[in-house]
This record gives structure tokens, sequence and C-alpha cells, in this order.
């Protein structure tokens, strides 16, 4: 992952599971730790929790590949 993609993070709440989409800004790969711009504010996302949006993404947002 580098900066400037759109990211799919899982967010888990107790028994809840949600998806958001957002971008990334930037990714420490020896911290495990990735800055994700989420719903207007910055976020620390914990790595294994951010995952690169796919085509199915794209399409749910409008956008064409």
């Amino acid at each position: 992952m580098k900066a400037g993609d759109l990211v799919r993070v899982t967010r888990r709440h107790g028994d809840l599971i949600s998806h958001s989409l957002g971008l990334l800004i930037e990714y420490n790969v020896w911290e495990k730790i990735a800055t994700v711009f989420l719903e207007g504010r910055l976020e620390r996302c914990c790595a294994s929790d951010v995952t690169r949006a796919g085509r199915r993404d794209h399409e749910l947002i409008g956008g064409t590949l």
C-alpha cells in the first residue's frame, strides 16, 4: 500500500463488524500502523484492519476501473 490508495477499513465493536472506505495518508511498515482519512478525520488503524479497495468497492462509490 502507498499513500493515496483507496482503502477499506474493517472496524470491530464487540460482535459488530463494519467496513468503511477511506484514503490512505501514511503507512509505516515497521510499526504496522496506517493513517487513514475516514469520514472527515484522520484515524490511525492497525495494518491488519486495512486493505486496498478493489473493483467492487470502486463500483459501490460510482467509479469505474
